[in-house]
């Protein structure tokens, strides 16, 4: 379970606070993924935080999201993080198992958050993930 605690994360990219019982990982970039990280629970793998970055190839927000939500059912809600205009969408990807991904673009990058729990430890969970989601600033 997130800590209320909470510690200070900032690189070239973004910057936020999170759980001090979690960890901050940055992962290898893969293909179009200019930046990669993931903050993980220090026991449950299904319950973290992902941030990537891509190029938006001069796509505003609305059309990065219809590209990356064609085959996803759920309403997509607006939302403002880090003072920028976003969009998020909640789904289920399998059974017990809950997802937030919210969509940013800025300077022709593509942001996205993902926030993963464990359902019937929602109220545990995601207080602490949308802290950490409204922390977040875009460098």
């Amino acid at each position: 379970v997130p800590t209320d605690v909470f510690a200070r994360y900032s690189d070239a990219v973004v910057e936020f606070i999170y759980p001090d019982n979690y960890t901050p990982l940055v992962e290898k970039p893969g293909k179009d993924v200019q930046h990669s990280l993931r903050l993980k629970a220090p026991y449950r793998q299904d319950c973290f935080i992902t941030f990537d970055v891509r190029p938006a190839k001069g796509l505003a927000l609305d059309k990065v999201v219809e590209q990356n939500t064609k085959n996803v059912k759920a309403a997509k809600q607006p939302a403002t993080l880090g003072g920028e205009k976003a969009v998020y969408i909640n789904e289920s990807p399998i059974k017990n198992i809950d997802r937030r991904t919210y969509y940013i673009v800025k300077n022709d990058k593509f942001y996205r958050v993902i926030i993963t729990y464990y359902t019937p430890m929602k109220k545990d969970f995601l207080p602490a993930f949308e802290k950490t989601v409204a922390s977040l600033r875009l460098k």
